[in-house]
């Protein structure tokens, strides 16, 4: 199964309104785990790691990295036209 990007990018805003910017996976509540998603988040800059312990690393989001367009919210009205 391929991870989209823009899945990757609403995986880490979840994980951000939910307060969370550096977390173990492990740790993570169930909802937000996906498979292959910390992988390809990682490959990608989006995650990077900040410490290591028993081998289990504790990963930062990367805001820099993240795209915002898909989150912009319109200010018009449901069924008007933009002008």
């Amino acid at each position: 199964m391929s991870i989209k990007r823009i899945e990757l990018d609403k995986w880490i805003r979840k994980l951000e309104d939910r307060g969370i910017c550096e977390f173990e996976y492990r740790d993570l509540p169930d909802d937000l785990k996906i498979v292959g998603g910390l992988q390809k988040a990682k490959d990608l800059g989006l995650l990077r790691s900040v410490k290591i312990t028993n081998g289990r690393h504790t990963w930062k989001i990367v805001p820099m990295k993240i795209s915002r367009n898909i989150y912009k919210i319109s200010g018009r009205k449901e069924g008007t036209v933009a002008k």
